[in-house]
């Protein structure tokens, strides 16, 4: 944290770390650390499988806790002995989902080295901006991202060369072994800079070992896993929702956990091969299962639950699948700076709640507040039994608060608690208790197939084409991509203006992943009380889309028609 902030902000922040009045001083999680938390589970259940990787053959190759723990303790002596890895440096990982990174994730915990994700739908400016910010010391990318990475660190003042995750991993095999390690790191170490989209640009949230370890102790225990559940998880493992999804969740468990690639013609397969308990995906990926062919009719007895997070589910699509593949879905939802898991509708509901969240129109709710958590609305007494506003959090699992940026933090922690951004609407379930159902239409974010993006970006691309007057990036609900990002735009008076034309040029600044889809040209929009184009109020303009598919060409083809 700043030696900037204010005395009133740093007390509001440790406000907001409590849960029903216990400080995170008193931790409800008693390892010390997450390497800790491995060799726990690996002492105790030495044999058991942790880590399922699906082969191409359908085989499933099984890594137990034991081989796991030791090879992440080989690969945390090479960063410490071969690359000069000490407690408090920071490295980034710019990867796919794959167990090597997950072993990159457990070995840096082991030695106090904080992990910065490096997502590679971010463009190289913002990612080398976010890593020179950080001053991370080290970038390790895939194969398939390397040529990327190596012009990233070249621009980042006092980064070393990028180091390939696979040659890394595949160094631990030659060396290591018996290795001491240094001192391991505390609870309240920084475990990962999970840089979020912010109004001007990207800011970094910090979650330090005790957030992760209080998040996945509260997610295991809410999903009931237990050692013999095998989870199957397709969200992006380098997102924070991802990594206590994916890999934490199931360790504190004592489970077993795959990361998988999702290809709806395999898909099914993967899951009976895996023996999968526990299904994670995005609300697009449930859309796409449910338009497969009606012949297909999976068999998969040992799976109980569906978790779909990382989005915006729509309530019958939710519906349709329970419906169609005789699985229960729950829907979870959170943010990066409350440790990617605030929200979950609880497995065992009654069928009036259930029908009570599922068969509507709309976003489906995303149930309760984990109990490492408490949520309050602002500016509302509780009294009501229905109520909207914006939801304020507080808990073991908020962050300490946004890296060397004591202005946002000024802005986003308030009275105790933490602005989450999210616009909530409160109502009583069957037996009482509040449900949450999210509507971030208005948030400068949105979470597009578990990846947040900034719609500030997105405008400014917008207000950059000459042939534009106001351009305004709108969030819009889709069912494969829970969210999907188009453009409202007045045009420069007397000028046409193409709407591929629109499309190209942004694509050319943002990529496929954070470009508008479509464009809907109109009027000058209204503004809210602060003076801010209101986006929700744009977004009826979008509803024609919901069941639109957008392939990569729909953002058009890069163009040099300096006309715009």
């Amino acid at each position: 944290m700043s030696a900037e902030h204010d005395w009133q902000t740093l007390v509001n922040i440790a406000h907001a770390q409590a849960v029903r009045g216990i400080s995170p001083l008193r931790a409800l999680v008693a390892y010390r650390n997450l390497g800790a938390l491995l060799a726990e589970r690996a002492s105790r259940q030495p044999e058991r499988p942790l880590l399922l990787t699906h082969e191409p053959s359908g085989s499933v190759r099984e890594r137990s806790y034991r081989e796991l723990h030791a090879e992440a303790r080989l690969l945390a002596a090479c960063l410490h002995r071969e690359h000069g890895l000490r407690r408090s440096d920071r490295i980034a990982i710019m990867s796919g989902s794959s167990a090597d990174a997950g072993r990159l994730l457990l070995a840096a915990w082991m030695i106090g080295v904080s992990i910065i994700p490096a997502h590679p739908d971010d463009d190289d400016r913002r990612i080398a901006s976010n890593l020179q910010e950080a001053r991370a010391r080290l970038l390790v990318p895939d194969a398939q991202h390397a040529a990327r990475a190596q012009r990233i660190a070249a621009s980042v003042d006092g980064m070393a060369a990028p180091v390939w995750l696979e040659a890394l991993t595949a160094a631990t095999e030659v060396g290591s072994a018996g290795y001491a390690l240094p001192a391991e790191p505390a609870r309240d170490d920084e475990a990962i800079i999970a840089f979020v989209p912010h109004a001007d640009g990207a800011a970094g949230a910090v979650l330090n070992h005790y957030n992760l370890l209080a998040v996945s102790d509260a997610v295991a225990r809410w999903n009931r896993w237990t050692a013999f559940d095998r989870i199957a998880s397709t969200l992006p493992l380098l997102t924070v929702a991802g990594i206590v999804g994916t890999l934490l969740g199931p360790l504190s468990a004592g489970a077993s956990t795959a990361s998988v690639r999702f290809d709806p013609a395999t898909y099914w397969a993967q899951i009976s091969d895996l023996g999968a308990t526990i299904a994670i995906m995005l609300p697009g990926q449930m859309q796409v299962l449910l338009e497969l062919d009606a012949a297909v009719n999976p068999s998969v007895p040992r799976l109980r639950s569906v978790i779909c997070t990382g989005g915006s589910a729509q309530a019958r699509t939710a519906q349709a699948f329970e419906q169609r593949f005789g699985c229960p879905v729950q829907i979870a939802l959170g943010v990066a700076e409350a440790s990617g898991w605030v929200f979950q509708t609880p497995l065992d509901a009654s069928a009036p709640d259930r029908a009570l969240w599922f068969d509507r129109d709309g976003r489906a709710p995303v149930g309760q507040t984990l109990d490492v958590n408490e949520v309050s609305i602002a500016g509302d007494d509780g009294s009501q039994s229905e109520r909207t506003g914006v939801l304020l959090l507080r808990g073991h699992n908020v962050m300490q608060g946004y890296h060397q940026r004591p202005d946002a933090n000024r802005s986003a922690f308030t009275g105790g608690w933490l602005a989450s951004g999210l616009l909530g609407h409160a109502h009583a379930d069957a037996s009482g208790g509040p449900v949450y159902t999210i509507d971030d239409s208005s948030r400068p974010v949105a979470e597009r197939d578990g990846v947040p993006l900034s719609l500030a970006d997105v405008d400014r691309a917008l207000q950059s084409i000459p042939a534009v007057r106001t351009g305004v990036a709108v969030a819009f609900d889709n069912i494969y991509t829970g969210v999907e990002i188009g453009a409202y735009v007045v045009p420069e008076p007397g000028v046409h203006v193409e709407e591929f034309a629109i499309l190209a040029r942004c694509r050319q600044q943002l990529g496929h992943a954070k470009s508008p889809k479509v464009v809907v040209f109109g009027a000058e929009p209204a503004t809210d009380a602060r003076d801010l184009f209101d986006r929700r109020a744009l977004q009826s303009r979008f509803t024609r889309y919901l069941r639109t598919r957008f392939s990569d060409s729909d953002a058009g083809a890069p163009v040099e028609d300096e006309s715009l």
